[in-house]
């Protein structure tokens, strides 16, 4: 699978695929290397790059996924110019109509976010086995990447498209009743004449250099075969291997080829029952998603000793011990391994089960680059029954001999592709004599081979295509429209709830979205300035005054998207709402994602400019979390107070019991207490639930539900701090005015006021009562007793409940009142829980984590 360093026609393609933008038909005959270059472009292009397949074998041997699973294609006819003439379509068992056109594919098409962003960041699509792929698929693929990339006018929505395959092999299949509908709008069903290509036609490049075969009268006559141009020498040459009553060795491990599954499934039987060993079985072992049309060995193996075998994968060892098509004896059968002797080899290879991955393709949304994800694997050892196989499985295997029974070819193509599987003519048998009806090649496949223009017209093109692409790249790292959009739209949010953010939200992105568009307009006139720099056929690349240019340029901007980009990541927007704050969030991610992505292009400017930098600098940005930065709740904006709260470590706390009591039932923080209702809390000191209805947001029915809760948060902080309330600020005429006309009561140590009542025998909740307070507010009072020792622990918590709140806390910490409360049962209250957590904190039982320290 190593590129031949001497293939100058290997070389351009690689470079049409690396260095511009446009699509190219990479093709060649059997033998030249097309499954090479396909392994070579995934591994090298610097392109954010996805490999497809019109089957589930070969996007598993590919190592991509299938067409119609990745687009969420179905398997009706796809009409490019609507339904004219299918006014009424009938309907197939599962309700979905027997045709689609535009409007209804896109109707159908339920793509998740990660995957619209994967398709807009998409720069190469790479489709093998292109013969089998019809041209309303490729039609219907133009139709979803217009669509979902926001490029209705760009071919592929402006991706670059790279088709590998041989279209003298195996066609499409296209059933009678779908091209009757299909002739109206297709010249063929081959993919070249689908619309989409009508408009940007592929580069045609053909592999010439042949490396399975090296008789020169052997490759003519494939030649001749395959371009339907089989003269009279041609044909008594193949026709002198015709031996219609041969019978082969054993030792010469010859593969018969069929044209029908049942006749190579019957030698195969036949064969294997006439050994006299005892059959082994091997199953596969099959994990995740791995569908069974995609199974690339036999799901269930069954061999004896004797067996002629085939080897279905590649060996990845060095040296290389097998390749997919090897033909080979089973010398040894044991549980976990076999032993295969092959004739050229001295040593039988010994095997064990090999892998094949059930991809698919995601976006890495830290890195904003498509990854690989494994849904499922298939571990079978590489193997099949090989006394006979089918023509259509041998597509794009090698044999050194083989018996060819062709005469029954039903398809274009078979008989080339056929031939073309083995090494030599001294390799190959005829089983039966092939007429000259069962060579022919469609007329429209030759007709298109004509487009393919000279090696040195292609070499000359390839400057201009790629000054063109240099002077696309540049331009668009000196774009700030995705930009601005993503500000507008951040801006579109706090519009839409102006009284669901703080103050500080909307005046801030005023003026991001001024400096983003400052920001654009200055990219936009040096953009200008790019094309007055730059004269073809000298690239970017090579031009002195440019390089020059881009890195003053790049000295202009960086500095000034950093400072965007530290700017959104200390945005001031807060809301309550968890939904008001993920629109937010979303928006500013967005502006995040394409401010750090220009820096990371103009960073690669900076330092001297060349294609292959920029794109891999696309491809390896780093982007941060944005979650959490304006939701209140979140743990981002846990220490983020109102800067003149005199008491902030209170806010915190506040917030975090608010926190506490939304989890039971779920309930959204801002019902419970919003951020001006906990500032004023913690501002003002409320000392009495009479204080605390006074509180901006809590009335009778909060203050009923939750009031105890916080007030005991509020009086605790106070006891620690020695503060008193300060109700009197929040209305001070009104409160003097009160005060006044109230006489004021003596004064007395109300904490050593509940703690008599305790030791004559009431209750906390008794106290409570009695005393007009909320049970809360007299735990708190009694608290200060047990942490000074002078009230034992059990007067207030039971021994039993003890244990049960230390052995929890000691599991889960306590840090979070929440979890701890819902592992214990419903007769320990939060106020237990509390206590027992400050006597434990005393004790030196436990300590709290940053966050814990927060709330004490």
């Amino acid at each position: 699978m190593t590129p031949d360093p001497h293939n100058h026609t290997f070389q351009l393609a690689s470079d049409y695929i690396n260095g511009t933008r446009q699509p190219v038909f990479l093709t060649g005959r059997a033998g030249t290397g097309k499954t090479t270059f396909l392994k070579h472009i995934k591994n090298t292009t610097p392109k954010q790059h996805v490999v497809l397949a019109p089957t589930g074998v070969a996007a598993i041997n590919a190592g991509g996924t299938t067409i119609h699973s990745f687009f969420q294609l179905p398997f009706a006819p796809f009409i490019p110019a609507g339904l004219q003439g299918f006014n009424s379509p009938t309907y197939s068992a599962d309700g979905e109509p027997d045709v689609q056109n535009a409007h209804s594919l896109i109707k159908r098409i339920k793509f998740s976010k990660e995957k619209r962003e994967l398709l807009q960041g998409l720069e190469l699509l790479i489709i093998d086995e292109i013969s089998m792929v019809r041209a309303d698929v490729l039609d219907a693929i133009d139709t979803v990447l217009r669509y979902f990339r926001h490029r209705p006018h760009e071919p592929f929505g402006g991706v670059q498209m790279l088709f590998i395959g041989d279209m003298f092999q195996l066609p499409p299949v296209v059933p009678n009743h779908e091209w009757d509908m299909l002739r109206e709008f297709y010249s063929s069903p081959f993919f070249f004449d689908c619309m989409a290509l009508k408009q940007n036609e592929p580069v045609y490049i053909e592999l010439q250099k042949i490396y399975r075969q090296t008789d020169q009268s052997f490759i003519d006559v494939l030649n001749q075969v395959r371009n339907n141009n089989l003269d009279g020498d041609g044909f008594e040459l193949l026709h002198s291997r015709y031996q219609p009553g041969f019978v082969a060795k054993k030792r010469d491990n010859f593969v018969t080829l069929s044209t029908h599954n049942a006749k190579a499934d019957a030698i195969n039987e036949t064969e294997l029952m006439a050994l006299s060993g005892k059959a082994q079985s091997y199953a596969a072992e099959i994990q995740g998603e791995f569908s069974e049309k995609s199974y690339p060995a036999d799901p269930l193996l069954v061999l004896k000793p004797g067996a002629q075998v085939m080897f279905i994968k590649n060996d990845l060892a060095k040296p290389r011990r097998f390749y997919n098509g090897k033909i080979g004896v089973v010398k040894s059968l044991e549980d976990d391994s076999i032993e295969v002797q092959c004739p050229d080899d001295d040593f039988a290879i010994k095997l064990g089960r090999e892998a094949w991955t059930n991809v698919q393709y995601s976006l890495n949304r830290q890195e904003q680059r498509i990854d690989e994800k494994e849904l499922g694997s298939f571990r079978q050892f590489p193997l099949r029954l090989a006394w006979a196989i089918t023509i259509h499985k041998s597509q794009g295997l090698t044999f050194e001999k083989a018996i060819i029974d062709a005469g029954n070819a039903f398809a274009a193509g078979q008989v080339y592709v056929a031939l073309s599987r083995c090494t030599s003519l001294e390799g190959l048998v005829l089983r039966s004599q092939i007429p000259a009806t069962a060579v022919f090649t469609d007329p429209r496949i030759v007709a298109f081979g004509r487009r393919m223009q000279p090696v040195q017209a292609l070499s000359q093109q390839l400057g201009l295509a790629r000054f063109h692409f240099q002077l696309e790249l540049l331009t668009n790292s000196f774009d700030g429209n995705a930009l601005v959009k993503s500000g507008k739209a951040l801006l579109k949010v706090l519009h839409d709830y102006p009284a669901g953010f703080n103050p500080e939200a909307q005046p801030w992105a005023d003026a991001f979205l001024l400096l983003c568009r400052d920001l654009m307009e200055t990219g936009e006139k040096f953009s200008k300035q790019i094309g007055q720099l730059v004269q073809a056929p000298v690239l970017p690349e090579d031009t002195p005054a440019l390089q020059e240019r881009l890195q003053k340029a790049a000295g202009w901007f960086l500095p000034k998207l950093t400072e965007l980009i530290e700017a959104i990541k200390k945005q001031p927007a807060v809301t309550d709402s968890k939904e008001q704050a993920s629109l937010y969030e979303i928006a500013l991610a967005d502006c995040y994602k394409h401010a750090v992505q220009w820096r990371q292009l103009l960073t690669a400017c900076a330092h001297g400019f060349t294609a292959e930098q920029l794109l891999k600098a696309r491809s390896k940005v780093q982007i941060g979390e944005i979650v959490g930065l304006a939701y209140s709740g979140s743990t981002k904006r846990l220490k983020d107070v109102p800067s003149d709260n005199p008491n902030p470590d209170l806010v915190r706390q506040l917030r975090r019991t608010r926190d506490e009591l939304s989890l039971p039932k779920n309930t959204p923080i801002y019902l419970i207490a919003n951020s001006k209702t906990i500032d004023e809390m913690a501002r003002y000191l409320p000392q009495t639930l009479a204080d605390l209805k006074k509180i901006n947001g809590f009335g009778d029915v909060k203050t009923k539900q939750f009031g105890a809760e916080f007030l005991a948060v509020i009086l605790d902080y106070c006891h620690q701090h020695g503060l008193e309330g300060n109700m009197l600020e929040k209305n001070p005429k009104r409160e003097r005015k009160i005060k006044s006309e109230v006489a004021p009561k003596p004064i007395s140590s109300t904490k050593q006021q509940s703690f008599d009542m305790l030791m004559q025998g009431l209750t906390p909740d008794e106290i409570a009562q009695q005393r007009g307070f909320v049970t809360g507010t007299i735990f708190s009072h009694l608290k200060l007793f047990v942490l000074e020792g002078k009230l034992p622990l059990e007067k207030l918590i039971a021994p039993e409940k003890q244990q049960q709140i230390e052995t929890i806390i000691l599991e889960v910490g306590a840090d979070e009142f929440g979890p701890i409360k819902n592992r214990l049962p419903e007769s320990i209250t939060y106020h237990d829980i509390r206590l027992m957590r400050d006597v434990m904190l005393k004790k030196g039982q436990i300590t709290l984590s940053e966050k814990g320290e927060a709330e004490v």
